[in-house]
């Protein structure tokens, strides 16, 4: 399978560097579908029309932009900021992957430091 048949959920921060370097046009040329998390789309757009990122995601109508409908599971990625908890999510939704969602927190609070193995 090409790059080209795979589906692709971005973040913010790597929308914001092709943005910058003006090449927000590969995502859409490497991969067959492209999601933003809601919470994302929220994220670029904080700053206003003249952000960086605002227009091209204005101008990305391949784009697709998907609210995460259970809360429950942002929650549970609480050390995560909500975009980044939001992706994570959407990429299990869109692909199909099961995770444990109690091995995702353990994880989470092993970043943080609030837990020790």
């Amino acid at each position: 399978m090409n790059n080209r048949e795979k589906k692709i959920v971005v973040n913010t921060s790597p929308w914001i560097a092709l943005s910058l370097c003006g090449e927000i046009s590969l995502l859409n040329i490497l991969y067959s579908e492209v999601y933003i998390p809601f919470a994302v789309k929220e994220e670029i757009m904080t700053g206003g029309e003249k952000s960086i990122g605002v227009r091209e995601l204005r101008a990305s109508s391949w784009v697709k932009i998907e609210k995460i409908i259970d809360a429950e599971k942002v929650r549970l990625l609480h050390e995560l900021d909500q975009g980044e908890a939001e992706v994570i999510i959407l990429f299990s939704l869109a692909f199909g992957f099961g995770f444990s969602w109690n091995a995702i927190v353990a994880e989470c609070a092993k970043w943080s430091g609030a837990f020790k193995e």
